[in-house]
């Protein structure tokens, strides 16, 4: 219930109804991460690769922020694949 509680807070921080639909889901998958991972970390890296990956699909991106967010997604799920691997005892 607190996952849900605090997805529906954050999806609503996020304005329009769109925004709300995209942010709420993703606030599910972020206290999730938490939950699997007993860390916030995931779930910041997961945002700042998700804000990243947003940046990298934009059509007025520079080309330096195309490359530099492709970079960071990278090392982000990077991290994350190293991460699930050394607690896979979790489960």
């Amino acid at each position: 219930a607190s996952i849900l509680i605090t997805s529906v807070i954050f999806g609503l921080m996020h304005g329009t109804p769109i925004s709300f639909i995209y942010a709420t889901t993703l606030g599910i998958l972020m206290g999730w991460l938490y939950h699997a991972f007993k860390s916030i970390v995931p779930s910041m890296l997961f945002h700042f690769g998700f804000n990243t990956l947003s940046l990298f699909l934009s059509e007025d991106t520079p080309l330096f922020f195309f490359i530099a967010s492709f970079v960071v997604f990278g090392v982000c799920l990077g991290f994350l694949i190293y991460y699930s691997i050394k607690n896979r005892d979790y489960y």
